[in-house]
């Protein structure tokens, strides 16, 4: 499941000060701390704002904005403390919508989702106009596998904020997940409209498209996202594959496969199965099947994905094709 976090910049809204020369005094160090923040200068940061809360400790933004910089340490016990510090200062402020948002993400990416969704409901709660906490609730029930009550989340998201690309894209990954495959390329198609840039859309609707048996379609979303995006490997992996297995055979180029595939392999450091899956079946499709069979047979020994055409028991039956001197055909 997709999940954009609520890890933004540092509020600009003021918390009550003890008085405005302390203020004066802190905000200099606040403003170097985002400074610091924007320019991915965490330690900078985290002493610049501790030195302001140090100057001031009654004003709820300082500890937000420090919590941000140790989410993005991979400190999230300092994280989580300094958020329960601004909701402690303010329980009913905006920061402190933030501060639950923030928090329930850490424990989501934690899997402890039953805290993660008691952070996202008092999200909600304190102010149910903000798209945010119905976005990130639905994520957590998405990763929970609960996709019947992720769709509703992603759907008020999109009611309060009609441009919320990152909403649509989830509820379209939410709808394929269910196997409504229209609804999930209408929702990837709007996710275009907004954001002609946005590579995870072409992917995925390239993807819908391919259960779909739209091939032709799907190849040129495939195309676009690795046009889009050169850096990516799930879009080279995409296209290779479809090159490679597609049912239809004006759409497949065994040299492209293999092309794409070994891109998809350096930008996974060569260490992720499902690319070197992916290689597998583009050597089988140029007919070099002791490629094939050394690729596939280094995938099985890599843990595997979960999904139903990438575990074990399918890199196998792939792997007794190639055996065989048969390349492999999607279906």
């Amino acid at each position: 499941m997709l999940r954009t976090l609520l890890y933004g910049l540092a509020l600009v809204l003021l918390s009550p000060s003890s008085d405005s020369t302390t203020l004066e005094q802190a905000g200099p160090h606040f403003k170097q701390g985002d400074a610091a923040y924007q320019k991915h200068e965490y330690d900078k940061a985290i002493a610049q704002y501790s030195e302001a809360i140090q100057l001031d400790p009654k004003v709820g933004k300082y500890y937000y904005a420090r919590g941000l910089c140790y989410v993005a340490k991979g400190e999230k016990d300092k994280a989580v403390a300094d958020f329960n510090r601004v909701i402690h200062l303010d329980p009913n402020s905006l920061e402190s919508r933030d501060a639950y948002n923030c928090m329930g993400n850490v424990y989501c990416e934690q899997k402890d989702y039953q805290k993660a969704l008691a952070d996202y409901d008092a999200a909600i709660r304190l102010d149910g106009k903000d798209p945010h906490g119905f976005y990130n609730r639905g994520c957590c029930y998405g990763e929970m596998g609960d996709i019947a009550k992720s769709i509703p989340d992603f759907t008020e998201a999109i009611r309060l904020d009609p441009n919320y690309t990152d909403a649509y894209l989830a509820r379209g990954i939410s709808y394929s997940q269910e196997g409504e495959i229209d609804h999930a390329i209408d929702d990837y198609s709007t996710v275009i409209r907004l954001n002609p840039k946005n590579t995870m859309a072409y992917s995925n609707r390239g993807t819908s498209y391919r259960e779909k048996h739209q091939y032709a379609r799907a190849a040129a979303d495939y195309e676009s996202a690795v046009r889009l995006d050169s850096r990516d490997p799930l879009a080279y992996r995409n296209l290779a594959w479809l090159l490679a297995t597609c049912p239809k055979p004006e759409l497949r180029d065994g040299k492209r496969a293999v092309e794409h595939a070994r891109k998809a392999c350096d930008l996974t450091r060569w260490n992720d199965p499902a690319a070197l899956d992916v290689l597998a079946a583009a050597y089988a499709e140029l007919g070099d099947f002791d490629a094939a069979i050394r690729w596939e047979k280094k995938a099985l020994e890599l843990p595997a994905e979960g999904t139903p055409d990438r575990n074990p028991a399918a890199l196998r039956n792939r792997l007794h094709l190639y055996e065989k001197h048969e390349p492999y055909r999607d279906s």
